[in-house]
């Protein structure tokens, strides 16, 4: 009897232990899947500039949103890198500040990126 309630208390220890584990890795993936986009914060206008970021859903289709100094939005979209990563090129036509915003294929923000174009 004493045997049975040894092994009883292991086996409860041994998956209380799993599932700890299967949490803290679930937490560790969804920390590391967080993307994030970046490049210069000033740029010249008329200057290619380019940023890029990783942690994006691999292969996966997403919109690049550009809001210009006159707060008129465009869309472009790209297709993510197998790796993970994603590289736009921009090249400011009016000085001012510009906001880059990455969307999902539902139009989800995942990440943005602000800079500022000099004349």
């Amino acid at each position: 009897m004493k045997m049975s309630l040894i092994r009883q208390r292991l086996v409860s220890q041994l998956k209380s232990a799993s599932a700890l584990a299967t949490g803290l890795l679930f937490c560790t993936l969804a920390v590391a899947a967080q993307p994030f986009f970046s490049g210069p914060s000033v740029t010249k206008v008329a200057a290619e500039t380019s940023f890029s970021g990783k942690g994006f859903v691999p292969n996966s289709s997403v919109t690049v949103m550009v809001k210009d100094p006159k707060g008129q939005a465009s869309g472009y979209s790209a297709v993510v890198a197998a790796d993970g990563s994603l590289s736009y090129r921009i090249v400011p036509q009016n000085s001012g500040a510009y906001t880059l915003t990455v969307t999902d294929s539902s139009g989800k923000a995942l990440v943005s990126a602000v800079f500022a174009a000099l004349p």
